[in-house]
């Protein structure tokens, strides 16, 4: 994702095209495999690097 934008940066992240839960055969297939850097899989997966801001709750243990 990085080289289409123009910019070089190590890629820390191998993805999977296809989700495991979806095709968990496909684990270990090249064709279903990516490597990003950090930043483009935090685009590709936001839900998955959401900053906990604070607590959830008011109750501190």
């Amino acid at each position: 994702m990085c080289r289409q934008k123009g910019k070089f940066r190590r890629a820390t992240t191998v993805h999977h095209l296809k989700h495991l839960r979806d095709v968990p055969e496909l684990a270990l297939t090249d064709s279903n495999l990516i490597s990003l850097c950090s930043e483009c899989h935090e685009i590709v997966h936001p839900e998955k690097h959401k900053r906990k801001k604070g607590y959830e709750n008011m109750e501190r243990w």
